[in-house]
């Protein structure tokens, strides 16, 4: 459907192997049939809109494909990597501690980038005027003083933008250390726990609001660096450990303690580990101190309630 109406179309968690019924689709393999224009899928001949997209998703970080799916499809690598998030985190900081200075920043990129698209504006301009032209061009003026001059100011603007470009990094790398300490704490978190860029962003803004001010950088970093760090720790900490289950069996007319102990041993779970009490009349000092000590002791409480008829 997606092919016939020029939907677009994502397949999650690829693999390296990819099914080469879809070859034809990857290389474009369109025929045109009576007017229509029909693609191949498996052994059947399907509509092809030209505005159908498929896009191939994967988890792995770094996926080993043959060079044919390298021919057949524009492979782009999305994985975070330390310099790069070096980079972002450097902006975050400078963007925190010297807001002025990382919106010139981004200005200037703006700019930047408007002054060579003019410039590459006029150079397509000229060269369809000399495409086009059926006399001399020279003899032009007006079109050939405006082309220059336009070109020239232009230029200067971009001298001007890289000595200014170059005068804002040397200020923003004086943050680099931190930067690239804060960086390196995320890949050092354990990769199965999964944790997430957009969620350790949190972290580190937080560090940089609780984090001690100090006027001189160096001490203003340090003051950064460990806070994050102390900040890490605890993030990771957090999906590192899980609090241990309390289990809550309600039995009607009999007392499963006996043999509830025995499988808690039987699975090595016994002793201090696993607690067994009962919700009887006058024990309540008991689970309430059980309860008390649950997350410091590691306990498996059961907690039994008995019923009779």
């Amino acid at each position: 459907m997606a092919i016939k109406f020029g939907f677009p179309f994502l397949f999650q968690d690829v693999d390296e192997y990819i099914d080469p019924v879809i070859d034809n689709v990857l290389e474009k393999n369109v025929k045109g049939a009576e007017g229509r224009q029909v693609i191949l899928l498996g052994d059947k001949e399907v509509d092809y809109d030209p505005n159908f997209k498929l896009y191939l998703n994967t988890k792995r970080a770094n996926p080993k494909y043959s060079p044919s799916v390298f021919g057949k499809a524009m492979v782009i690598n999305y994985t975070v990597t330390l310099k790069g998030l070096e980079d972002q985190l450097l902006s975050v900081i400078v963007g925190f501690e010297r807001k002025q200075l990382e919106e010139q920043r981004e200005r200037l990129i703006q700019e930047t980038s408007e002054n060579k698209k003019l410039l590459k504006d006029l150079e397509d301009s000229l060269l369809r005027e000399l495409a086009t032209s059926t006399g001399n061009m020279l003899d032009n003026t007006e079109l050939v003083l405006t082309l220059e001059e336009t070109k020239s100011k232009a230029s200067e603007k971009l001298k001007l933008a890289e000595k200014t470009a170059v005068d804002i990094d040397r200020l923003r790398d004086g943050y680099r250390p931190a930067a690239k300490r804060d960086a390196i704490l995320f890949f050092v978190l354990p990769e199965h726990y999964q944790y997430s860029l957009a969620s350790y962003l949190e972290v580190f803004d937080f560090s940089l609001r609780k984090s001690l001010s100090d006027s001189i950088l160096s001490e203003r970093l340090k003051n950064i660096m460990n806070t994050l760090t102390h900040n890490v720790y605890n993030y990771g900490c957090t999906g590192k450990h899980t609090y241990p289950p309390i289990v809550l069996i309600l039995s009607p007319g009999s007392d499963p303690a006996s043999d509830l102990m025995k499988l808690a041993e039987r699975s090595d779970v016994g002793g201090r580990k696993l607690k067994f009490l009962a919700m009887g009349q006058g024990q309540e000092k008991v689970p309430k101190s059980y309860f008390a000590n649950l997350c410091n002791e590691a306990f498996s409480v059961i907690k039994s309630h008995k019923f009779r008829n």
